[in-house]
């Protein structure tokens, strides 16, 4: 699961250590250091539709869009937000088939939080200290984007926490994710995550 993540002050240089000079930013500004929850705006890449000679090419490597929308598909019954969508069975569910066929994102995270069974709250980094991936889809509801974040099963520094997770695309791999064989990442092995318990528990004597 991932109800919520955040972007620090270094997304800027990450995001040019990823993509290069071939991302395009959004006109808005890109809040940083701040927390992202559910309903709230945040950040994904596109794979541009304009390849150098101005002509529509969704192949042209190194051409990419950053937009900011909000998070969160609306429920049909109007009460509520669909946040998260299990790569196992993406493709066989109605609200999400349109998204992982033609609207495939990559949300830029810097680390996301999960709460464990005392309620305390854990942080979770990418060992290497690079900016997250995530894989996520987006679609369009009464005229405004909303996006979804994928998950998968945990991995062993993710499980003692929760049995689920973002399902991380690695920096070599964002062409596929966004615009290549998809599928062939399904089974992708996440690695470890850097894991950071704010909250220890402690025992006086």
């Amino acid at each position: 699961m991932c109800a919520r993540y955040y972007l620090d002050n270094e997304v800027d240089r990450s995001l040019f250590r990823i993509f290069g000079g071939g991302l395009k930013y959004p006109d808005k500004k890109v809040e940083k250091d701040k927390d992202i929850c559910p309903s709230d705006e945040g950040l994904i890449i596109i794979k541009s539709c304009e390849g150098s000679s101005g002509e529509e090419s969704p192949d042209d490597e190194g051409s990419y869009n950053g937009e900011i929308i909000k998070w969160g598909y609306p429920c049909y019954d109007g009460k509520g937000l669909i946040i998260n969508a299990r790569i196992e069975n993406i493709e066989e569910r109605k609200s999400f088939s349109n998204g992982i066929k033609n609207n495939r994102c990559l949300i830029p995270a810097s680390g996301f939080y999960e709460w464990d069974d005392n309620k305390d709250k854990v942080t979770f980094k990418s060992a290497d200290g690079d900016m997250f991936l995530f894989g996520g889809i987006y679609d369009v509801f009464n005229g405004e984007k909303r996006f979804a974040i994928i998950t998968c099963d945990a991995n062993d520094s993710m499980k003692p926490v929760h049995d689920r997770m973002p399902f991380v695309i690695p920096a070599s791999e964002k062409d596929k994710w966004l615009s290549g064989e998809f599928r062939e990442l399904y089974d992708l092995r996440i690695p470890e995550f850097k894991v950071i318990r704010e909250f220890e528990q402690m025992s006086l004597f």
